[in-house]
């Protein structure tokens, strides 16, 4: 049992030696990492202000408010021809259902929540939606 306690003994010797040197290898650089903390998050919170600026920059590019209008048409399916008041179809619809120069069609360019888009979109007539849940709704004689 000596035998293997000391075996364990130089081993254990030599792995602590070994992490020594890791531990001391890295110091360095875990040194600068802690000295210029403070100066590494302030470049992240500026990196991060650029970035949302980016977004919101992008997001009010006509491409993007295009594409929005197409995904929501896409959604509503056969349904978005009744849905939007100015478009005819997904390629044209991008354009002129973003006049407003907003991320989303405005309620003069979206027909949502009028009767006939409504019952389009629970598969009954206007009349049927008209006498039910939508009663009163704008659309609706």
């Amino acid at each position: 049992h000596l035998a293997d306690t000391e075996d364990n003994l130089f081993a254990t010797k030599r792995e602590k030696v070994n992490i020594e040197r890791y531990l001391e290898s890295i110091k360095a650089e875990c040194d600068d990492l802690k000295d210029n903390l403070e100066t590494r998050n302030t470049a992240r919170a500026s990196e991060k202000e650029d970035l949302e600026s980016a977004v919101t920059s992008l997001k009010d590019t006509p491409a993007y408010r295009s594409a929005l209008v197409k995904e929501h048409q896409e959604e509503l399916g056969k349904c978005a021809k009744k849905c939007y008041k100015m478009c005819d179809d997904a390629a044209v619809a991008a354009e002129k259902c973003f006049e407003s120069g907003k991320d989303h069609p405005t309620d003069e360019e979206q027909a949502e929540g009028y009767a006939p888009c409504e019952a389009c979109k629970r598969g009954v007539t206007v009349a049927a939606y008209c006498i039910g849940e939508g009663s009163g709704a704008p659309g609706c004689p």
